[in-house]
């Protein structure tokens, strides 16, 4: 854990940092809704435009599990910084994206960083801001991922329209840049105190693979396999497999609350409480509602006013 060591005005400063960070992380997921259309034209290839989606779902999922915890062994910042340049990294790979198998590659690689960065900001918030204060700043989440979800399909079309669609990626180069430098100076002063408990790479592992082998089933079953086919039921298979194994390697965190800080998933600990379960479903819906109209309803609007022009 870190000591928050902050004066007030530095933790505005850290705080206006990493919400850019994030601001960007969430504009990912609806800036490319309205372009999505265009990129297949210019690549080619419509029949993998859903894999540039699931991509992200794959990777963004299994690295917001893991850049926590790594977060908590070599520090915030450096995290920080690690996520931040996968991201500019795969954004500026996807801008220069000749191909459609190219650009899904890279957005896997640009969501491994957008997935870490939602955990690590909520866990720099943790640090810098007191528990008394943490109410009036959660809204600012809201509000971050409120002005994504509006804005980012507005700016891709614009974007897309005027200047091309690469510039919906190559626009977070300079606000990745500008995000770091903004945090980076007042996260030098956070302290870091190393655990010892190891990380529990096993879990990790575990935890991806089922993930992946859900999304795959879940993004293939019903289109291009039916659900009965073979290839889709030994996906399903794999998932309740690997999904028991990791019950069981985590079984007392289920059945009791004994805290065990190896587990990947910080949530882990937490499916134990009673008070849990019932969240977990309103929350799961209430995501799934949200990111359905953030991503298709662009996307199908820009289809039907491009086939009616």
């Amino acid at each position: 854990m870190m000591e928050p060591t902050l004066s007030p005005a530095e933790v505005r400063v850290v705080v206006i940092g990493t919400l850019l960070a994030l601001f960007l992380s969430a504009l990912e997921q609806s800036i490319i809704a309205t372009a999505m259309p265009q990129i297949a034209r210019d690549l080619g290839d419509f029949s993998l435009l859903s894999w540039v989606i699931t991509a992200y779902l794959l990777t963004s999922t299994c690295a917001t599990s893991v850049f926590g915890k790594l977060s908590d062994f070599h520090g915030r910042r450096l995290t920080l910084i690690a996520s931040l340049g996968i991201f500019m990294i795969g954004s500026a790979l996807c801008a220069l994206a000749n191909g459609m198998t190219f650009l899904i590659l890279a957005r896997a690689l640009h969501e491994i960083g957008g997935g870490g960065l939602i955990t690590i900001v909520q866990a720099i918030f943790g640090d810098v801001v007191s528990p008394r204060e943490r109410g009036r700043y959660s809204a600012y989440f809201s509000m971050v991922y409120g002005s994504a979800s509006v804005f980012g399909p507005s700016l891709g079309g614009v974007l897309t329209q005027y200047v091309g669609w690469p510039w919906i990626f190559w626009i977070n180069l300079p606000f990745g840049l500008i995000a770091l430098a903004t945090a980076d100076r007042a996260l030098r002063k956070l302290k870091v105190r190393r655990q010892d408990a190891p990380i529990d790479y096993t879990s990790i592992l575990v935890l991806c693979c089922t993930t992946v082998a859900f999304l795959i089933m879940v993004s293939l079953g019903g289109k291009e396999l039916p659900w009965t086919a073979p290839q889709t039921l030994a996906l399903a298979g794999t998932v309740l497999s690997l999904g028991s194994l990791f019950f069981c390697l985590h079984r007392h965190l289920f059945c009791d609350h004994r805290a065990d800080t190896s587990v990947p998933a910080s949530c882990a600990q937490h499916l134990g409480d009673r008070s849990w379960p019932p969240y977990h479903p309103c929350a799961g819906v209430d995501a799934c509602e949200l990111y359905i109209c953030r991503t298709l309803l662009p996307e199908v609007w820009t289809l039907q006013t491009s086939a009616a022009c």
